[in-house]
């Protein structure tokens, strides 16, 4: 134990207490503990006191809270409930929810995990999360030093919570929202494809040697340098230039571009332009554009954030046609 850590929180938590002891758990206050917790309306107010009085209790650092803000609140905690929840290890029953109940942008939604507790390694959330192969892992520093995570989809951190919650443990994994736009390009098929459903006959590999090469499916998920078709805002030069942190001097090359098989409608109280899958017929004009690392990739696909996904695309220039990506929106059009 660090003694000085312990006085620290001891302080900290003292002067909390100042802030409260004149005042009476609100009735809001309970309610939120009653509806988080199996606990009557008396139960609940003898345990806020107690959680306010306590001065060894453990403390949630403000960089901590930062992380799991977001995703708490949405749950109906506070931070003072939250630091019970983490203190007691109680949780709500929880109704099993399959991947199939939630919609395309959650199942898309892009996590990191961190690694510790009872899902220290990836091979153990490859389990938990019923994955085919192991996440992928990042290395990450905090206040509390360096840390591991995992990238893992909704439909994952799903499945592991299901986990958590059968196994009586007194565990809450950390998972932190990533606003980026969900790419998964499959090497059995040309799935994703603008425009085009992957499930049909006609876009199915009908020979043999197209089943068992990958290379037969480009752009593939790892393969750079890529082209990307833009339309609207990364038409700007100056705008991708800035979105792809581009050192001063270096200016990106635009080429005039088009793609079928993808039309333009419009979403938000902005009207933003969005692309979506079109007939074969339909066309877009814009930019194409070569990505050349992943890290610029992941630029673009955090500037497009969550309510986009990258999918493969035929793009026509002067110099022929590519095959390449673009960013199909995957929420609700007007």
């Amino acid at each position: 134990m660090d003694i000085f850590k312990e006085l620290e929180n001891m302080a900290i938590n003292a002067a909390q207490e100042a802030q409260h002891d004149w005042e009476e758990p609100s009735a809001e206050t309970i309610k939120r503990w009653q509806e988080l917790f199996p606990y009557s309306h008396a139960e609940a107010s003898e345990l806020i006191r107690r959680h306010r009085t306590d001065l060894g209790r453990k403390q949630v650092s403000d960089a901590h809270w930062a992380i799991v803000r977001g995703q708490m609140e949405s749950q109906g905690y506070d931070r003072e409930a939250y630091e019970h929840k983490l203190e007691s290890g109680t949780r709500m029953p929880k109704k099993h929810t399959s991947s199939s109940d939630i919609s395309p942008l959650q199942a898309r939604a892009i996590y990191l995990l961190k690694l510790e507790g009872a899902l220290d390694t990836s091979k153990k959330v490859q389990e938990a999360g019923n994955l085919i192969r192991l996440p992928e892992t990042l290395q990450g520093t905090g206040e509390d030093g360096d840390a591991t995570f995992c990238q893992v989809d909704g439909c994952t951190k799903l499945e592991i919570d299901d986990w958590v919650s059968r196994q009586d443990l007194k565990f809450q994994p950390v998972f932190i929202r990533i606003k980026m736009a969900y790419k998964e390009l499959s090497n059995e098929s040309i799935y994703p494809t603008l425009g085009q459903n992957s499930t049909l006959p006609q876009y199915r590999p009908q020979e043999a040697h197209l089943q068992t090469d990958t290379r037969s499916f480009i752009p593939s998920q790892s393969q750079y340098p890529v082209w990307y078709f833009f339309y609207g805002t990364l038409t700007s030069v100056s705008k991708l230039t800035s979105v792809l942190s581009l050192n001063d001097g270096s200016t990106p090359i635009l080429h005039p571009a088009s793609i079928a098989g993808g039309k333009l409608q419009t979403w938000g109280m902005v009207k933003y332009n969005a692309l979506v899958d079109g007939p074969e017929s339909s066309s877009v004009h814009g930019s194409a554009y070569q990505v050349l690392t992943r890290e610029h990739e992941e630029f673009l696909r955090l500037f497009e954030t969550d309510m986009y996904e990258v999918v493969r695309c035929t793009i026509s220039t002067d110099f022929g046609n590519l095959q390449g990506c673009t960013f199909r929106f995957i929420g609700e059009t007007d």
